[in-house]
């Protein structure tokens, strides 16, 4: 009967020691070491070499869950505003600046961010641009991402006018700028064709006011004159025939072959 028992005994501490020698491996496999974070950024830079955009992305986000106080944290995040451009994915590109600039808003860094969230929206709706200027019924368009672009492109250089970044987003802020006002004016032609002169009014105001540079003042301050001459309000009529007259002495506004087309 001993013989038995001990038998039994030893069978018995072989099959627990087995186990844990099993389980204690697969405890060893889990914790499998993170990489150093300089070695992930250079898979990372690799990766972006590569165009590999989405194992970029995966990587870099990896170095920012690891090492979020490291010094490689910040221009990953950078990096990864620029994996998610060059991938096309637009509402991370915006989501990714915006967190970025959240977070770090005096790195010089921000600059760049709202540079490319300016240049993504630009590029979504440069397009719709001409698509919406060669359309007649225009009032019911939505121009939001072109007022975001220029938001960011305005950020971008006047909050860091000696970045790198700085003359680009100028460029770009004034080609939306010309393109939003001369929108504007052509909605308020609309409006005047229609004979909604209150409506016109409002919206060549709007350009005169926030688009003070651009081309289509001129159209703007001729949808003034004659709304106001339709509509028999003389001494506006004659305020809008003076500034056109100050500012574009050649319109042809001011002419009576100037009629709004």
């Amino acid at each position: 009967m001993f013989r038995v028992n001990s038998m039994f005994m030893v069978i018995l501490c072989a099959t627990l020691l087995a186990g844990c020698a099993m389980f204690g491996n697969d405890e060893d496999d889990d914790e499998a070491p993170v990489p150093p974070a300089g070695e992930l950024y250079a898979q990372a830079q690799e990766q972006m070499a590569e165009s590999e955009w989405e194992d970029a992305i995966e990587t870099l986000r990896w170095i920012e869950a690891e090492y979020p106080y490291g010094e490689y944290a910040i221009q990953a995040m950078v990096d990864t505003i620029y994996a998610y451009y060059r991938f096309g994915d637009i509402a991370m590109v915006k989501a990714s600046a915006d967190r970025f600039i959240k977070l770090h808003p005096a790195n010089e860094s921000v600059a760049y961010a709202y540079y490319l969230k300016g240049m993504v929206s630009f590029k979504e709706d440069k397009s719709m641009i001409g698509m919406l200027l060669g359309k007649d019924d225009l009032s019911d368009r939505d121009a939001t991402n072109m007022l975001e672009a220029l938001e960011a492109f305005r950020n971008s250089y006047e909050q860091f006018p000696d970045s790198d970044y700085a003359p680009a987003s100028r460029k770009q802020a004034k080609e939306m700028e010309d393109a939003l006002a001369e929108y504007e004016v052509n909605i308020a032609k609309f409006y005047f064709r229609r004979e909604a002169y209150v409506a016109a009014v409002n919206r060549a105001e709007r350009v005169i006011e926030n688009f003070s540079t651009s081309p289509a003042v001129e159209s703007a301050l001729g949808v003034l004159l004659q709304s106001y001459n339709r509509m028999d309000m003389e001494d506006l009529a004659n305020d809008s025939r003076r500034v056109l007259e100050l500012n574009f002495p050649d319109s042809e506004y001011l002419k009576e072959s100037g009629a709004i087309k």
